[in-house]
């Protein structure tokens, strides 16, 4: 693939580079690439499709880097939900922590997440990330009575 400038295109807040540079060969430049994506925050909400399909994507740092894009977009990456719920049970951490993390960005106040959120609690691996759980209970104080998610969590 050719050489892609992730600082330029962010500089001049091409979303369409930007999601074109989401599919290139070079990790580094998919990261880069979600990571000014998020910058733009609702601005980037065209490239909620494009960050939603590299969620699929083989190498966890790119799956981290689209799920915490999508969570920097917030309310316009609504559609990314289901998706960042099935990578709750992802077998790297970072990209549990990512998607937990957006989900709570994505749907303050919603009760949206807090499903697949407190069913990954129920879940056998320990230790539990600080990380998942911070999101969690950030979820769960808008939106509900905390207490009632207490046993999953011990």
């Amino acid at each position: 693939m050719t050489k892609v400038n992730v600082d330029q295109l962010a500089a001049q807040r091409d979303v369409s580079g930007l999601i074109e540079a989401l599919k290139h060969d070079d990790s580094s430049v998919r990261h880069r690439a979600a990571g000014a994506l998020g910058k733009l925050g609702a601005d980037a909400s065209a490239a909620v499709t494009a960050l939603i399909e590299a969620l699929k994507h083989w190498e966890p740092m790119t799956r981290a880097a689209a799920a915490g894009a999508l969570g920097a977009i917030g309310a316009d990456a609504r559609e990314a939900v289901p998706a960042l719920e099935r990578l709750l049970t992802d077998p790297e951490l970072v990209v549990k922590i990512c998607a937990a993390s957006a989900i709570r960005d994505i749907c303050p106040g919603s009760g949206e997440g807090i499903p697949a959120l407190t069913a990954m609690l129920n879940q056998k691996s320990r230790p539990r990330p600080k990380g998942i759980l911070h999101s969690i209970g950030e979820s769960l104080s808008t939106e509900v009575d905390p207490t009632m998610f207490i046993s999953p969590m011990f």
